[in-house]
C-alpha cells in the first residue's frame, strides 16, 4: 500500500470485505502510525466500530470476560487518537464527504479514507451522463483527492446480492 493511490475493495457480498479492510487498516496504523478517516455508514453509531476495530488491536474478541478493563481503556484511546469518523448524518453528498475528510487531513493528520460502503453516498449524475461516465468521473475525483492530500483512499464497493444458478 502507498499513499496517493486509490484501492478499490469488492468481492461475493457477506465475505468479510469491511472486516479485511479494518484488519489491514489496523495493522497499517500499528506499523507506519497512519491515521484513519472513515465515512463508514452501517457502521453507525461509532460505538459500532469501535466493536469491530478494538479486537484487531489487542488481539481479543470483544466480550465480557476476554477483554481486561485496561486493554478495553487502552484500545478507547487509542482509537480515539487513530481512527476518526465522518457521518454527515443530514447530507451524505459526495461533495460533504470530501470536505469532512479534507479537513481530517489537515487536522487530524489522517493518511488513509476509507468510503464503505460506494452505495451509502448520495450520488448526482449530470444531465445526460450515463452511470458509466459518471463512476468514471466519481473514481477521478478520488484518485485526485488521494494525489492531492497525500493519503491512500480505500472504496469498498459492496455488490448487490449474487443470484442463485438454477440447475
Amino acid at each position: 500500500m502507498e499513499l496517493g493511490r486509490l484501492a478499490v475493495v469488492t468481492g461475493i457480498p457477506s465475505h468479510g470485505k469491511s472486516e479485511v479492510v479494518d484488519f489491514i487498516l489496523t495493522k497499517l496504523n500499528l506499523l507506519y502510525g497512519w491515521k484513519v478517516g472513515y465515512f463508514s455508514p452501517e457502521n453507525y453509531p461509532i460505538k459500532y466500530h469501535f466493536a469491530k476495530v478494538m479486537p484487531k488491536l489487542v488481539g481479543k474478541e470483544f466480550k465480557a470476560g476476554y477483554i481486561s478493563q485496561s486493554e478495553y481503556e487502552y484500545a478507547f484511546d487509542y482509537i480515539n487518537s487513530n481512527f476518526y469518523f465522518i457521518y454527515p448524518e443530514d447530507d451524505m453528498t459526495f461533495e460533504n464527504i470530501l470536505e469532512k475528510a479534507k479537513y481530517l487531513v489537515k487536522k487530524r493528520g489522517i493518511k488513509v479514507l476509507v468510503i464503505d460502503p460506494y452505495n451509502k453516498i448520495e450520488h448526482t449524475k449530470n444531465r445526460g451522463e450515463s452511470e458509466t461516465e459518471y463512476i468514471s468521473r466519481f473514481l477521478d475525483k478520488l484518485s485526485t483527492f488521494a494525489k492531492t492530500h497525500s493519503v491512500l483512499v480505500v472504496l469498498v464497493a459492496h455488490p448487490t446480492k449474487m443470484k442463485k444458478e438454477l440447475t
